[in-house]
């Protein structure tokens, strides 16, 4: 990943604001972006408020992965069970929906 890819840009240390109002007025100029050659993984905590770049190449398609952890108690940043249209969840086997929080843990609503 290279910033012509549109990778994540986030401004550091922002894991350490909790408001809008918090945010420095140049926070875009403060932006850095995470880069990284071919096959690296990057890890990022949550809390870092983030946006993606703008992808500007033409001949160039990123490929990545993304993957996230949090237990299932706790609200997730994308909830699926509520994004997902309901036919969707039906038609997942238990191993899949478990994937999407589906399980029916306190953050999900499960077609189970």
């Amino acid at each position: 990943m290279h910033e012509a890819d549109g990778t994540t840009r986030y401004p550091p240390d922002s894991h350490r604001i909790t408001r809008v109002a918090d945010l420095p007025a140049d926070v875009a100029d403060r932006m850095s972006a995470h880069t990284a050659p071919a096959g690296s993984l990057i890890a990022m905590d949550g809390r870092v408020w983030h946006t993606s770049g703008s992808h500007v190449t033409a001949d160039e398609q990123p490929a990545m992965l993304f993957a996230c952890y949090s237990v299932d108690f706790l609200r997730r940043q994308m909830n699926w069970s509520m994004t997902l249209p309901f036919e969707t969840i039906e038609s997942m086997s238990g191993s899949a929906g478990s994937l999407f929080g589906l399980s029916g843990g306190v953050a999900s609503r499960s077609a189970r």
